[in-house]
């Protein structure tokens, strides 16, 4: 009973402790201690045990998490959930390959730190989840903190991973603290022995420093991250220069409307009756509309006439999403495209990082009944591009494309002063995707300190800031074609899901952000930390050698 606990029992618990760190429930609190159960378990058992059980957990864990694309069954059938299922077994293997790295490495070279193994392994495992085939780094752990601003700005001028590593070492240390050591007779602590009180004895002596040092490390994280949020300071710009008013309209179309061509006509209507609302409230420098919010094709004129009536009379840009097709090179592309003030044509954007089985279909050539349960026909674009909205440069990102920091980095890199996130999550419904991408989206905002326009087609949408602080959209269009105002410190965002609402929003001023701060914190702790011994195993809890075979598979 104890072992089955053990290998299965503690391994499940931490993917479910995990999954509820993330949203819907985000307690994000939960990550913090969530792993200690499976890094428990893991630290008693062999290679093979270890791998078997970070399998488990991390099966378990990416199932609850990414329950949103069993929506899909509506859309592919029951291939949904075998898809669904698949990926969270693909997912849950690079779980146990740092298992049984960690395990392995630590028997082979037994001068290595438990954190100095799990550690590093845990970075390149996320690393190579976000980067590897198309790349899904969704269920990195420091995701789950961005309900928690002070550990978010950890993330600031550098990446999500610095939070995933802190997560990973406070676990660690905790579970290190709990370890007991096995009697030589019921492999279970026990101090009916000599060798076992001293064990023991030795045992609480380092806990209670563990504990301690994991309780130092979560008050520099909360302190450090509080500093940051009260001490960071807007980038300097041009003081001639005015503040840039951006409308969003999230028009709440579901997916059988926006594939219907019968209701292309519609979809533009409403959309357009919700801008000129907007512009009742006020002058705009700037509306953006969703992903494919536009039916039809850029390069037919009657698609764009509307558009260009609409900025003309409203004496605002907009900013949305088309699809746009290229029939000499028989291409089709997921478009991003700005219309002046003046009703022209600036340029426009083919999205770059395509979403696999939404967008195209992965070894498509070698499997070709993947075309009969999944999604493709979409064509990658070759480049990022800039648009120009009177002195401002934003930056576009396209749904898939905010799970990539890399390409958030590029933009600021070519002189973006904000970004602006077009995505349509129809494909979901009311699931927990929404919730989980615009977490994905706070941290572009804090990594590169500009603030980010997200406008979703069912939700949820608003404005960021460059600290990650997020504002809904929360005004009606009523009947007479005047807006309903709600408070927008009293919407919380799930309360906009699958809304028609929009907004309109002062862009909030880029942050100064400073990685080299929070890099050298990181290093303090793993230098401090190894010289101490903190990290180590104690003697009384390593496997007994007489006995190593009795030791928990």
């Amino acid at each position: 009973m104890k072992n089955n606990l053990e290998k299965y029992g503690l391994p499940v618990l931490s993917g479910i402790l995990l999954s509820w760190a993330f949203p819907r429930f985000h307690w994000f609190w939960l990550a913090w201690v969530a792993l200690v159960p499976l890094f428990w378990t893991a630290l008693r058992a062999n290679p093979r045990g270890a791998a078997f059980r970070f399998f488990l957990a991390g099966w378990v864990f990416h199932s609850i998490l990414l329950q949103w694309l069993c929506a899909n069954i509506f859309w592919a059938g029951g291939w949904a959930i075998l898809g669904q299922q698949l990926l969270c077994a693909f997912l849950g293997l690079h779980w146990a390959a740092v298992g049984f790295a960690w395990r392995w490495l630590e028997r082979r070279h037994p001068r290595l730190t438990p954190a100095g193994i799990i550690v590093p392994l845990w970075w390149g495992m996320e690393w190579l989840m976000a980067h590897w085939f198309s790349g899904f780094g969704w269920s990195a752990l420091g995701y789950s903190q961005g309900a928690c601003l002070p550990i978010a700005q950890w993330a600031a001028g550098s990446s999500v991973s610095v939070i995933s590593i802190l997560i990973v070492l406070v676990n660690i240390l905790l579970a290190l603290a709990l370890l007991e050591p096995p009697c030589p007779t019921c492999m279970w602590p026990c101090s009916r022995s000599a060798c076992g009180a001293l064990a023991l004895t030795l045992l609480e002596r380092t806990r209670l420093t563990r504990i301690a040092t994991a309780a130092v490390v979560m008050a520099v994280i909360l302190g450090g991250g509080s500093w940051s949020l009260s001490h960071a300071v807007p980038r300097p710009v041009d003081p001639k220069l005015p503040p840039l008013k951006v409308g969003l309209v999230q028009p709440s179309l579901s997916q059988e409307v926006k594939w219907d061509a019968d209701f292309n006509d519609f979809t533009v209507d409403m959309m357009d009756a919700q801008t000129r609302g907007l512009a009742k409230e006020g002058p705009m420098d700037l509306v953006v509309w969703p992903e494919a919010a536009v039916p039809g094709d850029l390069a037919q004129a009657m698609t764009l006439e509307p558009l260009r009536r609409l900025t003309r009379d409203t004496g605002t840009a907009l900013l949305t999403g088309i699809t746009r097709n290229d029939p000499k090179a028989r291409k089709s592309y997921n478009t991003a495209f700005l219309l002046t003030p003046q009703g022209e044509m600036t340029g426009f954007y083919d999205k770059v990082h395509l979403a696999p089985f939404g967008e195209y279909i992965p070894f498509e050539k070698w499997l070709p009944f993947l075309r009969g349960i999944a999604f493709g026909g979409v064509d990658p674009g070759t480049e990022l591009k800039l648009f120009l909205v009177g002195e401002y440069k934003v930056g576009p990102l396209i749904c898939f494309e905010v799970l990539f920091a890399p390409l958030a980095k590029e933009l600021k890199k070519q002189g973006a002063d904000f970004l602006a996130v077009m995505t349509n999550l129809a494909w979901f419904g009311q699931s927990n995707a929404m919730l989980q991408e615009l977490e994905l989206a706070r941290f572009r905002a804090i990594e590169t300190g500009l603030p980010l326009v997200h406008s979703a087609n069912t939700g949820i949408s608003g404005v960021f800031d460059g600290f990650g602080r997020f504002t809904p959209v929360s005004a009606f269009l009523g009947r007479d074609g005047n807006l309903i105002k709600y408070p927008a410190e009293r919407i919380a965002p799930a309360m906009v899901q699958g809304q028609r609402v929009v907004g309109i929003f002062t862009l909030p001023q880029p942050i100064v952000a400073y990685p080299a701060a929070g890099i050298a914190v990181l290093l303090f702790f793993f230098v401090a930390l190894g010289f101490t011994g903190v990290l180590r195993r104690t003697p009384a809890s390593l496997p007994i050698k007489s006995n190593t075979n009795a030791q928990t598979p």
